[in-house]
């Protein structure tokens, strides 16, 4: 599995690592951890340490990178006397120290076990392993005096080995050949990247009792199984659409940031939003740790009263709304009587927000008589970009109620047919509302509406769109004729 993590990344880690050492090392600031973590299960460490190196060629184990580690990846430079100081060969040493590894490497030696009654028992590792019998397997000894002992697992108190067998480790270590010109303590900087890191952004809101506004929170969430800890790290995560060479993948990055703009709480500064080549970059402002097997959140951004407007939609040959298309046709002989609630809002400066989103899940509660919220639906939001409309799909109507029937076809000449509708909007509420009907004229590309009974909004080449006025406890009924020709 490693080995091929490894070989499919070694293609575009060639234009990662080109583009990287263009740029350099980064200054040098003193020892410390920054963590890029990309939303495609990729991770870019780059960790600078003090170092005593000697004059030449030498050997120098580099402890503490993370097990995920990709090797090909990895770019070493002296931030004291660049240049002078190169790796000549490298290994990266995973095998560390566990139960089943201790036991495999003193197969045919000696060891010693004791039991939960105390008992104790020397003598020569015969087998050892994991069984599906009760006690999840067993230890087989021979002792001195020729007797074979099978030690049931789950029986087993202490097992003593004389010392750690040569090749095992207890973290994942790089093992450098280095040739240095220039000897005594430097302070270096070590770059590279592992898989087994991602992060995804989620967003409550909470809807105003007018549903006029919402109170928008967005997190952060971190999964780090990347067998490496970072403490006091400077966490930076890149959010957009990036190409990658499968089964791995690998960023595509450039050295220039053109725009800065800031993500804040009422706490104060949280994350910068940087633009970055044709993604977005987000810098926490302060060190965080994340460990190893850690699921961590953090908040993103927090907006106040964002203006929103709630809309429907009737689609009643389809299945429901979904911006920005519409997919899912109803199967033949179903009505489709479902009205969809969609909310609607800008991501604009004007409206409290006006950062570009990144792609996460957004749930929507809205508080009750008794003043407690309730969860009232979710959508999943795309990578969305400062002053763009969001449309984000929140359920189906209760109370309005949809009919759609086709109620003629004619044929009018050679290749010219006409085809005529009856759609019938019933509200059931207390209040006047606007549903937005949508009609798919498809079956042929040349076509005109040559009778209606209300206004239409053309959508694109075969789309309409007509909103629909429905008072309170009333039906609006809509006639229209479409005409095709071929």
């Amino acid at each position: 599995m490693r080995r091929a993590f490894f070989i499919g990344l070694m293609t575009a880690l060639l234009a990662v690592s080109a583009v990287a050492a263009q740029a350099g090392p980064s200054k040098p600031s003193g020892e410390g951890i920054e963590l890029t973590v990309y939303n495609k299960n990729l991770g870019l460490v780059t960790e600078r340490r003090f170092m005593d190196l000697k004059g030449g060629v030498s050997e120098i184990r580099y402890e503490g990178v993370a097990g995920m580690i990709d090797p090909t990846s990895l770019q070493f430079y002296s931030l004291v006397s660049p240049g002078e100081c190169r790796i000549l060969e490298q290994s990266y040493q995973y095998d560390l120290v566990s139960d089943q590894a201790l036991l495999q490497r003193y197969l045919d030696k000696q060891i010693t076990v004791i039991t939960e009654d105390s008992t104790l028992y020397e003598g020569r590792l015969l087998n050892s392993g994991m069984s599906r019998l009760p006690g999840g397997g067993s230890i087989i000894l021979m002792t001195g005096d020729g007797r074979i002992v099978n030690i049931r697992l789950d029986k087993v108190r202490e097992i003593r080995y004389p010392s750690l067998p040569e090749g095992l480790i207890t973290r994942p270590t790089m093992v450098w050949k280095l040739d240095n010109a220039s000897p005594g303590r430097q302070l270096t900087e070590v770059r590279y990247l592992t898989g087994g890191i991602d992060w995804k952004s989620d967003y409550v809101a909470t809807l105003s009792a007018d549903e006029k506004t919402i109170d928008l929170t967005g997190w952060v969430t971190l999964n780090n199984r990347s067998g490496g800890t970072y403490r006091d790290a400077r966490l930076k995560l890149m959010a957009g659409d990036l190409n990658m060479v499968t089964p791995a993948p690998v960023p595509v990055m450039e050295a220039a940031y053109a725009r800065k703009a800031m993500l804040s709480d009422a706490s104060g500064e949280q994350f910068e939003e940087q633009s970055f080549f044709e993604y977005h970059l987000y810098t926490l402002q302060r060190p965080t740790s994340i460990l190893d097997n850690e699921v961590k959140q953090i908040e993103l951004l927090s907006a106040a009263r964002v203006p929103v407007n709630k809309l429907y939609y009737y689609d009643g040959a389809r299945r429901r709304y979904s911006p920005p298309g519409y997919r899912g046709y109803i199967p033949a002989g179903v009505e489709n009587k479902k009205i969809n609630t969609v909310i609607e809002m800008v991501n604009s400066a004007k409206n409290n927000l006006g950062m570009p989103l990144p792609a996460g899940k957004i749930r929507l509660n809205k508080g009750d008589a008794d003043g407690s919220l309730q969860f009232i639906g979710e959508d999943v939001l795309g990578h969305t970009p400062k002053d763009e409309v969001v449309r984000l799909y929140m359920g189906d109507a209760f109370d309005i109620v949809g009919e759609r029937v086709q109620t003629d076809t004619r044929k009018i000449a050679d290749r010219v047919i006409e085809e005529s509708y009856r759609i019938k909007i019933r509200n059931r509420k207390s209040e006047d509302i606007t549903v937005r009907t949508v009609e798919h004229l498809d079956r042929y590309n040349d076509w005109e509406i040559v009778r209606t009974t209300a206004h239409y909004e053309k959508k694109d080449a075969g789309t309409v769109e007509f909103p629909l006025s429905v008072p309170a406890g009333k039906e609006t009924v809509l006639e229209y004729t479409v005409r095709y020709k071929w």
